[in-house]
């Protein structure tokens, strides 16, 4: 059966064949209800690969949202951890479903260079573990803001092993400060906090925020309702009231994957000491990998396992044990 299967409402056809038409391009196996005729006669067939299927993209719209079909389908993706939502125009997508992130593909095309084609893309080679796919999106997106890019540029691939040596190579920075608390966003910066949690004499606890690219897909705000927000240039970051209402005296040790700029690492901190009142020597930053730019302009982390160049401006995991 297809990897990929395509839950949609009939008024969106169009929206859905486009999307099919250029995943199919990329040699990825894709499914989805070809047939005009009442889906009640194909219960079975859908069925069959709605079950199969490793991926389930839904289409959300106005129509979406109130068809029994997408609804069910989306709700047993959810529930197995598969689905990929995405919507079309700027209807409210129905709860549960609005509290996942949503990829904004209002007026897309079919335009294989367009952001949120690049960002579903790479979700899915991530979710496939498809390490070509994820080099694929990222090379594109670095090519638009910079057409001389070519596809020797080096990516850093991780692997569990690589993650744990770093985690080993830095921990006597880490002891040294102690902290009480290490704080993250996201499941990236989650997985290298966890992989300290892990590897560290003393268990500490781990708190995660969340992180959206400022002009990027749209999340439920009750999702984030009694969250503070730390906003970037590029990145609307999430704090959650667990670590807030610490006392400042707190010691708190801030886990990110990766420092480009540096300017997620200097906002959290300045978040923190300037707004609310942290002792400065109680927060310190650490990244996975950090760049000589980040480094230069002041903004990097305390704490960084790898030094690279400044070309390299994304990374991802490969998790083989």
């Amino acid at each position: 059966m297809a990897e990929l299967f395509i839950s949609y409402s009939s008024e969106d056809r169009p929206a859905a064949v486009l999307l099919a038409d250029s995943l199919k391009r990329l040699a990825l196996d894709v499914w989805y209800d070809k047939s005009l005729k009442p889906r009640q006669r194909w219960r079975v067939k859908i069925g069959d690969a709605l079950s199969d299927a490793r991926i389930v993209i839904a289409i959300w719209s106005a129509s979406a949202r109130t068809s029994k079909w997408v609804l069910h389908e989306a709700d047993v993706a959810e529930r197995t951890d598969r689905l990929l939502s995405l919507f079309i125009d700027n209807s409210e997508i129905p709860p549960p479903f609005s509290e996942d992130q949503a990829l904004n593909f209002v007026n897309w095309n079919g335009d294989p260079e367009a952001d949120c084609y690049l960002e579903l893309i790479e979700a899915i080679g991530e979710r496939l573990q498809r390490a070509e796919l994820v080099e694929y999106a990222i090379f594109r997106r670095i090519q638009k803001s910079n057409p001389t890019a070519n596809s020797k540029r080096r990516l850093r691939h991780y692997t569990y092993r690589d993650m744990l040596a770093l985690c080993d190579e830095v921990r006597d920075h880490v002891r040294t400060f102690d902290p009480d608390v290490m704080f993250c966003f996201d499941s990236r910066g989650g997985i290298w906090a966890e992989m300290f949690f892990d590897r560290l004499t003393n268990r500490i606890p781990v708190i995660v925020g969340f992180r959206l690219k400022s002009s990027g897909p749209r999340k439920s705000d009750l999702v984030f309702n009694d969250c503070h927000l730390i906003q970037t240039p590029r990145w609307s970051l999430y704090v959650p009231p667990l670590l807030t209402s610490l006392p400042r005296s707190t010691k708190i040790l801030f886990v990110d994957d990766y420092s480009h700029t540096g300017e997620t690492c200097a906002r959290v901190r300045s978040y923190l000491v300037d707004e609310l009142g942290w002792n400065a020597s109680a927060v310190r930053t650490l990244t996975l990998v950090t760049s000589p730019e980040a480094m230069e302009n002041g903004q990097g982390p305390d704490i960084f396992g790898v030094k690279e160049t400044a070309e390299i401006v994304d990374l991802f995991y490969m998790f083989r044990r």
